[in-house]
């Protein structure tokens, strides 16, 4: 498994989130380039699948196949036209973060 990078991340709250978010979400089945996928949308603007491969540096494949699960465990939402739109988190999504810090 690939480390997840928390040095963007300033702040120890956000980090304590985080870390906590990575232990919860272990529970949840889900994977470490999963977390760092809800991650990078959770701290950037107008995410959509490009941005995200740029960002992390992650195969577009395996951002599809991880944004499909995340959409099925209902942690994020897509809002938008397909060309312009973007990945939100959703309250669900959002409380994976703020229950663990």
């Amino acid at each position: 498994k690939r480390p997840v990078n928390e040095s963007i991340v300033k702040g120890g709250a956000k980090n304590g989130a985080i870390s906590g978010a990575k232990n919860g979400a272990k529970k949840n089945g889900l994977t470490e380039r999963m977390i760092r996928i809800l991650k990078f949308i959770l701290e950037n603007d107008h995410v959509n699948i490009l941005k995200i491969e740029k960002g992390l540096i992650i195969p577009r494949r395996n951002i599809q196949r991880d944004i499909k699960k995340l959409k099925e465990l209902e942690l994020i939402e897509f809002s938008g036209a397909l060309k312009s739109g973007e990945y939100m988190l959703t309250h669900k999504g959002k409380e994976l973060f703020d229950n663990n810090s």
